[in-house]
């Protein structure tokens, strides 16, 4: 088994489906975001926290981020980012456009 989705949800309803996957033998998870920025984030790192480094995690905006939003999650610091998200696969699909 490769790959499951997690939509947009709370927090604990992330991190609850995204343990159960990695118990059910999965390797990696794409996480929807897009609709703050913030929250999006705590999301993020309570699934990577939740379910460690070995599973990949992948996050699609869909472009449901601003343009100012964007700039906001990008403007963070590397060394924060990468906090969060160490050994995931990242792949924002940004103003709509498919990778």
């Amino acid at each position: 088994m490769i790959n499951r989705h997690l939509g947009i949800m709370g927090i604990d309803e992330a991190v609850e489906k995204a343990v159960q996957y990695r118990e059910q033998g999965y390797h990696s998870i794409k996480m929807k975001i897009g609709t703050d920025v913030e929250e999006d984030i705590r999301r993020v790192c309570a699934v990577r926290d939740a379910v460690g480094y070995e599973m990949k995690l992948r996050v699609d905006a869909n472009a449901g981020y601003s343009y100012s939003m964007h700039i906001s999650l990008f403007e963070r610091p590397v060394i924060w980012i990468w906090k969060c998200m160490n050994s995931c696969l990242i792949n924002m699909i940004l103003m709509g456009q498919s990778s």
